[in-house]
């Protein structure tokens, strides 16, 4: 017996943990114990003999981080508890004592951890200070105002704010500081000609589009078929949609990309008709309607992205070009707005997130001693929610991983890493899930083990089932040309064959309020109300219900809804103090008590019509007293049995 047997690993978690390949990808669904199976394998290291330094797990936030060192933390020291004093439980006791050292964090405090050691050689302070999310979204949105400001005045880039609207061009500015590494380099790439460099990459992608197999069988098919009646529906869209191919072939060979576009999506609003049979040889019917499913399809899922829909006017060149015109001017702003924000954080010696990770990619790259220092030092590295990782923290995990270098066979840290693809937060961060997809493939190749954890224990069966009938017609089961962010669909497992509690009738229930926006939101309110008020009815606590809202802007709408039906609730977000419907209530009853001390309302007047108004009395905790205007005083009372004093 050892430490990972009191884990109660599953079989294919323990494949994962256990595994002797120096390079492990687990595809981990949801539920499926993945953060189980990432602290499995740090104690599986730690077992092995690996220093605890040795060490590295990487996670998505500094909350993950600590939950992951806290529960090895707890298997380190139940397993403790069970071992007797002395030579076997030495290296868990050293463990347990050193676990607040370990290398448990972000991709960003792994950088910043890499760069302080190696200040000079990257170039920067040694007590920088690392800019929270928050601070440097504040010192980008300032700098694109003054950058804006200063654009009034530029000669060049005065000509922005025809075309385009100050809040477009805002946005834009802002975008592209907050990608400003990837958002530089491609303004470099097309600081000559941006025309000729997108004419390039279009016909690139034009060519690789139309010469994928299943689109030029399609087109053979329906050039080696014809029909003896040349007044078939069928045969006439036939022709049609080789013609508007040919004029899309003509213009790849003059690249004349205006041409190419307009053939393309004309092929793309051909007609299918059924055709008569009584018209065709054989099966060639069928395999014209086929063969123009298959064009329609490949269009949808690859030429549609940029292209379009098969409507008129969705891709206009003129405007690209007059984009293209635009290019110098827009990247002359983006220096200046980059070039305030680097100021500001040089003022403070700060680094931002991106600095972080492209400072620690420069450094590996230039510096091989010191990647190599990185990669004697650490022996094991665990990444978590590899899905969501973007291309230059690849880059850092590889150098240290020693991916970058085949000819050292066997350097750099053993890798695990866990992720999800269909669990992706796409582009968050410059996330890519494709990032996911070619690590995962690599590691295949260089002879690492892949392991798919699919048995989910959050769920059970009857739910997995139905989850998995919804998805599979819509997810396809199989990779899609020209999408690599795409995920094939793979059904889960249940571990439970039942819900843990039983299931009450409805499950779910839509109530939908009729009328404009305004209106409708009122009815919905209202409904809702009726109906908690028939559960209450039937035996259901008002504390055992909740309501969730995806904001908080129509919040009043319902609390009106539920006062007025005697419903007792409690904002617990969303709402400002004198906002919230407790202290509203209080502030309209000092606003009548002013109002009848103005016209002179005796105090018994004021106590009586207060014990009427609306809100008052209901709901309150006790306030205390109240001083009248006359000398007098009174309570506010709740339902709760409390009485005026």
């Amino acid at each position: 017996m050892n430490i990972l047997t009191s884990l109660a690993l599953s079989q294919d978690q323990e494949t994962a943990v256990c595994s002797a390949a120096r390079a492990v990808a687990v595809t981990a669904g949801a539920g499926s114990g993945k953060t189980l199976t990432l602290a499995g394998r740090y104690l599986w290291h730690l077992q092995q003999g690996q220093p605890l330094r040795g060490l590295v797990a990487v996670t998505f936030t500094e909350k993950a981080a600590h939950e992951m060192r806290n529960r090895i933390r707890t298997f380190i020291a139940d397993w403790r508890n069970q071992l007797p004093a002395g030579e076997a439980r030495a290296p868990w006791d050293a463990a347990f004592t050193a676990l607040d050292a370990a290398r448990i964090g972000t991709i960003h405090s792994l950088c910043a951890d890499i760069l302080r050691a190696h200040p000079a050689e990257a170039g920067i302070d040694p007590l920088f200070e690392v800019l929270e999310e928050n601070t440097a979204a504040l010192w980008q949105a300032r700098a694109v105002e003054q950058a804006l400001a200063w654009a009034i005045a530029d000669p060049l880039c005065t000509g922005l704010f025809g075309p385009l609207r100050e809040h477009d061009l805002r946005r834009a500015l802002a975008d592209l500081l907050g990608q400003r590494l990837d958002a530089d380099r491609a303004f470099q790439a097309v600081a000559a000609d941006a025309q000729v460099c997108w004419s390039q990459a279009a016909g690139a992608w034009f060519a690789q589009q139309v010469a994928d197999p299943a689109w030029q069988q399609a087109l053979g098919d329906l050039a080696a078929i014809r029909s003896p009646n040349p007044e078939d529906k069928m045969e006439q869209a036939r022709l049609l949609l080789l013609a508007h191919w040919q004029d899309a072939r003509a213009g790849l060979a003059a690249q004349a990309w205006p041409q190419v576009i307009q053939g393309l999506i004309a092929m793309r609003r051909a007609n299918s008709p059924h055709g008569a049979k009584a018209n065709w040889r054989g099966d060639d019917l069928a395999v014209a309607h086929q063969a123009m499913q298959t064009l329609r399809q490949h269009y949808d899922a690859c030429l549609k992205p940029l292209l379009g829909a098969n409507l008129p006017g969705d891709v206009d060149w003129a405007l690209d070009v007059q984009v293209a015109a635009l290019q110098p001017a827009l990247h002359r702003l983006f220096q200046r707005g980059l070039a305030l924000y680097e100021g500001m954080k040089e003022e403070r010696h700060a680094l931002d997130f991106d600095d972080l990770e492209g400072k620690t990619v420069a450094l590996l790259d230039a510096h091989p001693p010191v990647r190599q220092r990185w990669q004697a030092a650490i022996a094991a590295l665990l990444v978590d929610e590899f899905q969501d990782t973007n291309a230059r923290q690849r880059q850092i995990i590889d150098h240290l991983a020693a991916f970058s270098e085949p000819q050292q066979p066997g350097a750099g840290a053993a890798l695990f890493i866990v992720g999800d693809a269909k669990q992706s937060i796409y582009r968050f961060r410059g996330a890519d899930v494709q990032v996911f997809r070619q690590a995962q493939a690599d590691i295949a190749a260089a002879g690492g083990q892949e392991v798919r954890l699919d048995v989910t224990y959050r769920s059970h069966h009857a739910l997995v089932e139905a989850l998995n009938q919804l998805l599979a017609p819509v997810m396809a089961a199989a990779d899609l040309p020209g999408r690599g962010y795409h995920t094939p669909f793979a059904p889960l497992r249940a571990r439970r064959s039942a819900p843990a509690l039983p299931l009450c009738p409805p499950w779910i229930e839509f109530h939908l309020g009729l009328g404009n926006a305004l209106e409708g939101r009122a009815a919905a309110a209202a409904g809702l109300a009726a109906r908690l008020h028939h559960l209450h009815s039937q035996g259901c606590l008002w504390e055992q219900m909740a309501l969730l809202f995806r904001a908080s802007t129509y919040f009043g709408v319902y609390e009106d809804a539920l006062e007025e039906a005697g419903i007792p609730f409690v904002t617990v977000a969303g709402r400002g103090f004198y906002e919230r419907p407790e202290v509203r209530d209080l502030l309209n009853a000092l606003a009548a008590i002013a109002v009848a001390t103005e016209v002179q309302v005796a105090d018994e007047a004021i106590v009586k019509a207060l014990a009427e108004f609306k809100g008052v009395g209901r709901r309150f905790q006790r306030y205390g007293e109240v001083a009248l205007p006359s000398g007098g005083s009174f309570t506010l009372v709740d339902d709760y049995g409390h009485h005026p004093v």
